[in-house]
């Protein structure tokens, strides 16, 4: 992990970046921890909720919406919706959302891909106030 700059400050804030593509994972992971969040890091649905469920403090999920293998991201969001309801979630993907999409609302956001770093952090920030 890099130090932060005296300018920045550590934020109270954990998000789970659940992303298969390890370029598009390291470089949203290293930028959040730039301005300050504690990132921690999942390649698919199943191991996002395996960090959930053994007790990690996670205060957002920012979530990739087409993984490869079983669940994706619209299916970790409906778990997330039964089991954690008011944790917020952020899902991103190249693709449009889809019309039945949960991600409506104060707690599920969507952002295209490819998505501006800084703009996500504003959201982010936003969702967690």
């Amino acid at each position: 992990m890099s130090p932060l700059r005296q300018d920045e400050k550590q934020l109270d804030a954990t998000i789970l970046l659940v992303e298969d593509h390890f370029i598009t994972r390291w470089s949203a992971a290293e930028y959040l921890r730039h301005v300050g969040f504690k990132v921690v890091e999942a390649v698919n649905a199943t191991e996002a909720v395996g960090l959930i469920n053994c007790g990690a403090r996670i205060d957002l999920v920012f979530t990739d919406i087409m993984m490869p293998g079983g669940d994706d991201g619209y299916a970790l969001a409906s778990w997330l919706e039964k089991h954690r309801p008011r944790l917020p979630v952020v899902l991103t993907s190249s693709a449009p959302k889809s019309a039945d999409a949960p991600v409506d609302g104060p707690l599920r956001r969507f952002v295209p891909k490819p998505y501006d770093l800084a703009t996500l952090e504003q959201l982010l920030k936003a969702m967690l106030s």
